[in-house]
């Protein structure tokens, strides 16, 4: 009687796994990165300025009264950068900032601490594509605050961040 009542409830089973009407959708890992950090963005910065699927900006401080030598960066441009990298929890990946090497506890004295001199080059070779991007939506004087989904970051059409002493670097 159990053989049976096995073979039958196993049976069943099989039967509506094969013939079930549920139709189940797979999404990319882009797609779900991209959902997850619109999300998170929704959540956690609310005022952040969706530029594309992969890629929000939270302005802190503009430059409302440009002058004539406040213009927009540009290909072909020198810009001076000060960042630090951190992931959506939190952690510091990468730092320009003396200070926030030392609290991170990751400060070396080999490594030069001060803002990046970058090129505007095209095509970019030199920083995150996201950076590269938000970097010609600013001025002279702009801080803001940018969310990458990190195939916007590091992924296929960024760049390994391979800087030597050009920056305070943690996993």
């Amino acid at each position: 009687m159990k053989f049976k009542l096995r073979t039958l409830v196993a049976g069943a089973v099989v039967a509506l796994t094969v013939f079930s009407c549920a139709r189940q959708e797979m999404m990319t890992y882009t797609e779900a990165e991209n959902t997850t950090l619109a999300a998170w963005v929704q959540k956690y910065a609310p005022n952040a300025e969706k530029y594309n699927d992969n890629m929000y900006i939270e302005w802190i401080e503009r430059n409302t009264n440009p002058g004539p030598a406040d213009s927009l960066v540009e290909v072909g441009d020198w810009v001076r950068v000060k960042y630090t990298v951190k992931t959506l929890a939190g952690s510091v990946v990468n730092t320009r900032d003396e200070q926030v090497a030392r609290i991170e506890g990751t400060y070396t004295p080999f490594t030069h601490y001060s803002p990046q001199l970058v090129y505007m080059n095209d095509p970019n070779v030199t920083m995150l594509e996201g950076q590269y991007e938000a970097l010609q939506k600013m001025r002279r004087g702009d801080i803001a605050r940018l969310y990458l989904s990190s195939t916007y970051a590091y992924g296929p059409n960024g760049f390994g961040d391979d800087v030597g002493y050009g920056g305070q670097n943690k996993l």
